[in-house]
């Protein structure tokens, strides 16, 4: 039981839900809305709630003839499965009829509607996520002990834990997302059951792989490595994401890593980074062709043209992940480019090599400095003089374009001049040739604003040069 004065049920969105309930159903209005899910238990870990889901005896069309009544706005998102969309004090909440999920052959459910709270609750994946708040009486309503579980920071499938991965195999990605999140471990009866199901997660579609290890990656921390790596030895991350394997057991002789793997190098590159999901892939994947490319001489491990390689791998992980082509560029780009910068740094820095590295990677170049920075910092012996004259230059970068506003200015219609020149249609290829005209005046192969004859005939030039 938790008080009615608790900050949880005086939030304006939960105040409404009860003075409806309470005009309905008189002042002893319990068992009508409950609050569960992930409200109940960011609650109770003294997390900022965000997101409110409602539970209710009362069928969607009895949901919406409640809130029509009121004058609240509805909407049927997914009524036909119990839940209904409401307006609650200007915030977006869902309504859900208590309910129950009978899986067959497919991975789809058919949806039951049951009498009881604590029916609806037996449903939910892990313990930790299977509470709820009579939002009148204040009753908490924990039947599988998940309050027991967040005090012992563990994550826990409901029931028996090969029912509820094989009902929905996405739920093992999101057990280690949940513990990685929480800094929770997994509990030793749903590991075995992943490392006994993990397969089954080739059944789910791969879009849906892509939007739970998005949130997995934004949690990774130095201290994570071990569950990480539990990911790929015992669970799901083995059948989505084998190339990262034997990142595992490659070692890297020399100064740099000291011998440890690319797998721990990566967990604390990926630590490094800020919280963002494509700059997390980046991190992921920026030393994915190491083994592939691996030489050693003298006891020094070399991995010569491993970003480039690497790229092309990028390239096939992110088309399985399905994810977009913009995501695909930025993580490839950020793959092929992440040792530039330091190259640049050691060489001098000068402002010629950085307007070239800006030209290639622009708009993805602030991605590619986070990720560099990250990978030095990451090496088991640090390079801090590195670092710095890295970060000196990143910091003077402003500085060097606006000198240069003028190096990017082509003639207008530049696209144009090109397909009458080369008997062209509109195309990918025009674009393509823009940019090595760019390419042109950054290397200073011509002025600064080129005419459109210069630059057709700086075109002709390269072509015959190949």
């Amino acid at each position: 039981m938790i008080e009615i004065t608790d900050p949880l049920l005086t939030k304006e969105v939960i105040l409404e839900l009860r003075k409806i309930a309470q005009d309905e159903y008189g002042a002893d209005c319990t068992g009508k809305f409950f609050l569960v899910g992930g409200a109940v238990r960011d609650h109770m870990l003294e997390k900022p709630v965000k997101d409110y889901d409602f539970s209710t005896p009362l069928l969607p069309d009895e949901v919406e003839d409640l809130m029509d009544r009121r004058g609240l706005s509805t909407y049927p998102i997914g009524k036909r499965f119990g839940t209904i969309g409401v307006l609650l004090a200007g915030q977006m909440v869902e309504i859900t009829t208590f309910r129950q999920e009978k899986y067959g052959a497919s991975r789809k459910p058919d949806v039951e509607f049951v009498g009881s709270v604590e029916s609806d609750l037996q449903r939910r994946d892990f313990t930790i996520n299977a509470m709820a708040i009579d939002i009148c009486s204040g009753e908490v309503l924990d039947p599988s002990g998940g309050g027991v579980h967040l005090t012992g920071k563990l994550i826990k499938a409901v029931g028996k834990a090969e029912e509820r991965f094989r009902e929905d195999p996405l739920r093992m990605l999101r057990a280690y997302r949940f513990a990685l999140q929480f800094g929770f471990e997994i509990a030793s009866c749903t590991r075995s059951a992943i490392a006994e199901t993990s397969q089954k997660i080739m059944g789910v579609s791969h879009e849906r792989w892509a939007m739970e290890m998005d949130k997995i990656l934004v949690h990774i921390t130095e201290d994570s490595a071990e569950l990480f790596k539990d990911f790929f030895d015992w669970g799901p991350g083995r059948y989505i994401l084998p190339e990262f394997i034997p990142l595992t057991y490659c070692e890297q002789p020399g100064p740099y890593h000291n011998g440890e793997t690319v797998f721990d190098h990566t967990v604390r590159v990926l630590s490094l980074c800020p919280p963002n999901p494509e700059i997390r892939w980046g991190a992921l994947l920026h030393d994915i062709a190491k083994p592939a490319t691996y030489s050693e001489n003298v006891g020094i491990s070399h991995f010569y043209g491993h970003e480039h390689v690497g790229a092309m791998m990028t390239e096939g992980i992110m088309d399985r992940f399905r994810f977009s082509n913009e995501r695909k560029e930025a993580v490839m780009t950020m793959v092929w480019e992440h040792m530039t910068l330091p190259q640049i740094a050691y060489s001098g820095g000068s402002k010629k090599a950085l307007r070239r590295f800006v030209l290639r990677t622009t708009p993805y170049h602030e991605k590619v400095f986070y990720l560099s920075r990250a990978d030095k910092l990451g090496h088991s012996t640090v390079d801090r003089q590195a670092i710095i004259k890295m970060e000196l230059l990143w910091a003077n970068l402003p500085d060097i374009l606006n000198e240069d506003k003028e190096v990017y200015t082509l003639p207008i219609g530049l696209g144009r001049e090109i397909m009458l020149a080369f008997n062209l249609e509109p195309s990918p290829e025009v674009g393509e040739m823009v940019e090595l005209v760019k390419e042109g005046v950054v290397n200073e192969e011509l002025s600064t604003t080129p005419s459109p004859d210069e630059c057709i005939d700086y075109l002709k030039k390269k072509f015959d040069e190949e």
